[in-house]
C-alpha cells in the first residue's frame, strides 16, 4: 500500500488521446494550463520525492531489465466487481482512465440472459423483461458476489434462496442459476457468469488500449476466502486474463482517498489511524474498519447487510407510484411487466434527483394502455417511505464496532464510498451516530474502488507508457491545488468560504442561503477569490441573478449555492432554489491572471498584513446576515 504522497504524485497532464480512447474511456486527469499556487512546505515535500525517485529508477530499470525470466505484464487494468455494476480503468501517463462500455456507460450490469444456447450480457435490470426474472424468461445474476464457490446446504444459505429475484439452483453442490428465454433452458455456474463481464471489460480495454491485454488486479470483498479468491481468479483465466493481486475494496477506496478522489485537501495520515470504510452500493452494505501504523493498513473487520442497497430504495419509489396508479385507474399495475419496467427506470432516476434536489417530478408516456402517467414526489416524502431501510443502515457499523473493540470517538475518518452514499439522509444518519464527524464524501463515489484497483494495477506494470516523467510529476504536483479561497458575498458585505486555500482538485462545496429582504423574488450571486473577510476586499470573478423565487418572508427561502472547481481550475456557479425548483449557473474559465504566482502571493500577503482589520470587522458584525443575501 503506497503513502498518500506518493499516490497524490502519480496523476498528471492529459495524453495524447486516440479517437478510439475518447470514445471509451472518461478520466480524472491534471491538464497543463493549470498552475495554482505550491507551499513551500510541498515544495520542499516534492523535491525530497524527486531526489528519493532519481535514486531508484536505475536500480528499478535494472531489476525490470533482469526480471529472471518473468513474463511481461505489459498494461495492467483495474477492475472493481460490485454487486450490481462492474467497472474497469487503467492508468496511461499518470492519468486514470474509465473505460466505457456501450451507450458511453462506465457501469456494465451484472445481468445474464439466454438467447438461444448460450447467454450473454443484458442491459440492465430494469429493462421490461426483466422485471421479474422469476416470472418471465430471463435470468439476472444480481449479488452473484455471494455464491462464488459456495455451499448451498446449509440452513441459512437455503433460507436465502427462498429471496432472491432470480432461480438459482445446484450441480454438484456447486450453485449454478437456471436461465430460460425464448422457449430454452440452460444451467450456468456463477464462474461463468464472472468469465463473461471479464471478457467483456477485457474487450473494451484492448479497444482503449489499442494493443492486447493479459493481466488484471481485480477487487473483492476483505471477507472472500482463499476459494472464493481462486473462483474469481480461474473465472478470469478462462477469459485470458492473469490476475497479478487481490485487493480488498476497502483498501483500494483508502487508495482513492490518498489519491485525491475525495477532492480533500492535502491529508496526512498520522500512525495509529482508524478509517471506517462504508460501501454502500446497488445490491449491498459493507461497511469495514481498517486500521494504519507505519505506512500499513491491516483491516481489523468487516460486517454487512447483504439484503440492503441501492435498488431497495428503487422499489420503494416504484411500490409508491404502482400504488398511486392503481388507486386513480382501478387496475393492477403490477401484472403489466412492460410498464414495471418503465417505472423501474424512472424510480431510478427519482432516486438520484432528490439526492440534489428536495422535490422531484415523474412524467412517462403512454404508460399503460396508451395512458400517459405523472406524479410528484418529495424528498420528505421518500425519506418517510423508506424508514424503515434507513433504520438498518445502522446495525453493521455497531457490530463492527463492537466486534473489533473499538469506540466511536477513535474513529479517525469515515469513508463513503458507492452510488447509495449520495442519499443525503445517508449521510445525515452517519454523521448524527459519530456525533457529528463529518464524513469523507468521495466525488464519483460509485468510482473510488476502482479507482484504487486501477491505481494498484499501474504499480505491477511493466509498461513505460503508465507512468510519468520526472518533469511531469514535477508538474503534476503543482496542479492539483487550489490558489486562494472561493466564496460568494452575503448581506453584510463579508464572503461566505465555500472552497478553502490549497484545496486539492477537483473539488466542490455547497451552502445554503435564503433572502434579506421580504418578497424578495431574486438573488444576486457574486462570486470572489481571496483570504479577507469583507468581499469588496477581494477579486471578484464572476456575477449573476437567479429569478423565480416566489415571495416570502426573509430568510424563509431556501437557496441552494455550489461552486465547483475542475482539474483545470474552471469554476462553476450554480444557484437553485429549492421551492421552485428555479435554477441559474454560470462558467468561470481559469485565467492566467488568476494563477500567476505574484498575484497570489499578493491576496494572501494582504490578507496577514490586515488581519486584525478583518477579525475586528468579524466580531462587529457577528454574523449577522451571514446566510443571507440581496436581491430584487
Amino acid at each position: 500500500m503506497s503513502s498518500p504522497i506518493f499516490a497524490s504524485a502519480c496523476l498528471s497532464a492529459h495524453p495524447a488521446t486516440t479517437a478510439n480512447q475518447e470514445r471509451f474511456s472518461t478520466s480524472l486527469g491534471f491538464p497543463e494550463d493549470s498552475r495554482p499556487h505550491t507551499s513551500r512546505r510541498h515544495l520542499i515535500a516534492t523535491l525530497m520525492f524527486l531526489v528519493l525517485i532519481l535514486c531508484l529508477f536505475p536500480a528499478l530499470n535494472a531489476v525490470k531489465a533482469h526480471g529472471g525470466g518473468h513474463d511481461r505484464t505489459g498494461t495492467v487494468i483495474g477492475i472493481d466487481l460490485g454487486t450490481t455494476n462492474s467497472h474497469a480503468a487503467v492508468m496511461q501517463q499518470g492519468k486514470i482512465a474509465f473505460l466505457l462500455h456501450n451507450e458511453g456507460s462506465t457501469t456494465l450490469p451484472i445481468c445474464v440472459a439466454s438467447p438461444d444456447v448460450g447467454f450473454s450480457l443484458v442491459k440492465s435490470v430494469k429493462d421490461p423483461l426483466e422485471v421479474n426474472p422469476k416470472t418471465t424468461d430471463v435470468g439476472v445474476g444480481k449479488d452473484i458476489e455471494r455464491w462464488i464457490p459456495c455451499d448451498l446446504s446449509g440452513e441459512r444459505t437455503l433460507a436465502d434462496i427462498d429471496h432472491l429475484p432470480y432461480n438459482l439452483g445446484s450441480r454438484e453442490g456447486q450453485p449454478v442459476f437456471n436461465v430460460k428465454r425464448n422457449g430454452l433452458e440452460g444451467q450456468f455456474a456463477v464462474e461463468d457468469v464472472y468469465a463473461r463481464i471479464f471478457a467483456n471489460l477485457r474487450r473494451r480495454a484492448e479497444v482503449y488500449l489499442g494493443k492486447k491485454v493479459t493481466h488484471a488486479v481485480i477487487t473483492a470483498p476483505a471477507r472472500f476466502n482463499s476459494n472464493q479468491r481462486l473462483g474469481l481468479i480461474n473465472a478470469a483465466s478462462v477469459v485470458g486474463l492473469n490476475v497479478l493481486r487481490i485487493v480488498s475494496k476497502s483498501m483500494a477506496a483508502v487508495d482513492a482517498v490518498g489519491l485525491g478522489c475525495a477532492g480533500l485537501t492535502d491529508k496526512h495520515i498520522d500512525d495509529e489511524h482508524h478509517f471506517l470504510v462504508y460501501h454502500f452500493g446497488g445490491g449491498t452494505l459493507k461497511v469495514s474498519l481498517l486500521y494504519h501504523d507505519m505506512g500499513l493498513y491491516d483491516t481489523l473487520a468487516e460486517d454487512s447487510q447483504t439484503r440492503l442497497g441501492g435498488e431497495d430504495f428503487n422499489e420503494v419509489i416504484v411500490n409508491y407510484f404502482a400504488v398511486l396508479y392503481n388507486e386513480r385507474n382501478a387496475v393492477d399495475i403490477t401484472k403489466d411487466p412492460t410498464a414495471m419496467g418503465k417505472l423501474y427506470r424512472a424510480a431510478e432516476k427519482a432516486k438520484r434527483e432528490l439526492s440534489t434536489r428536495t422535490n422531484t417530478h415523474l412524467e412517462i408516456q403512454s404508460f399503460h394502455e396508451r395512458r400517459d402517467f405523472s406524479g410528484t414526489l418529495t424528498r420528505t416524502k421518500f425519506e418517510e417511505l423508506s424508514m424503515g431501510l434507513f433504520q438498518k443502515l445502522l446495525e453493521p457499523i455497531e457490530r463492527l464496532l463492537k466486534l473489533s473493540n473499538v469506540s466511536k470517538d477513535q474513529i479517525d475518518d469515515i469513508i463513503l464510498v458507492g452510488g447509495s452514499t449520495h442519499i443525503p439522509k445517508v449521510r445525515a444518519l452517519i454523521e448524527e451516530f459519530f456525533e457529528g464527524k463529518k464524513a469523507i464524501n468521495i466525488i464519483q463515489s460509485s468510482r473510488a474502488v476502482v479507482f484504487g484497483a486501477a491505481y494498484e494495477a499501474a504499480r505491477l506494470s511493466d509498461d513505460p507508457d503508465v507512468w510519468l516523467s520526472l518533469w511531469e510529476l514535477l508538474e503534476a504536483m503543482r496542479k492539483q491545488y487550489s490558489g486562494l479561497t472561493l466564496g460568494v458575498q452575503t448581506s453584510t458585505g463579508a464572503m461566505a468560504k465555500l472552497i478553502q486555500r490549497s484545496t486539492r482538485m477537483p473539488a466542490i462545496a455547497t451552502q445554503t442561503f435564503s433572502t434579506a429582504t421580504d418578497n424578495q423574488t431574486s438573488v444576486f450571486i457574486q462570486v470572489f477569490e481571496g483570504e479577507r473577510y469583507q468581499a469588496r476586499d477581494n477579486n471578484l470573478l464572476g456575477q449573476f441573478w437567479l429569478t423565480g423565487i416566489p415571495p416570502m418572508l426573509r430568510g424563509i427561502p431556501r437557496i441552494e449555492v455550489a461552486l465547483e472547481l475542475d482539474s483545470n481550475g474552471n469554476i462553476k456557479a450554480v444557484a437553485y432554489d429549492t421551492g421552485s425548483g428555479a435554477e441559474k449557473s454560470i462558467l468561470i474559465p481559469i485565467s492566467e491572471d488568476r494563477i500567476a504566482e505574484e498575484h497570489l502571493e499578493r491576496m494572501v500577503l494582504a490578507a496577514v498584513q490586515h488581519e486584525e482589520q478583518d477579525s475586528a470587522m468579524r466580531e462587529l458584525l457577528n454574523s449577522q446576515g451571514s446566510h443571507l443575501i440581496f436581491g430584487r
